[in-house]
């Protein structure tokens, strides 16, 4: 009977805690997302008036937006030590 409220009191606990998690993650990541789209505006902005901006990013929305594309491949295995 306890072993079945304790765990029952843990996977309680859990959902709580990732929820508060998530709700967590996603205001960070809508704050982000409005950060990164002012960024974006910046760096456009500099790109039309002739700069030249060099942008390293994983993204595939960020890349979407860039003029030129270029994609960066493993081309070898473990590196060998010396």
């Amino acid at each position: 009977m306890i072993y079945k409220l304790r765990r029952r009191f843990i996977l309680i606990s859990t959902v709580a805690v990732l929820s508060v998690v998530a709700l967590v993650f996603a205001v960070i990541l809508a704050l982000n997302i409005s950060s990164m789209n002012r960024n974006m505006d910046i760096f456009r902005e500099l790109a039309d008036a002739g700069k030249c901006v060099i942008l390293v990013s994983h993204l595939n929305d960020v890349a979407e937006m860039c003029d030129e594309r270029y994609e960066l491949v493993k081309i070898s295995g473990k590196r060998k030590r010396k």
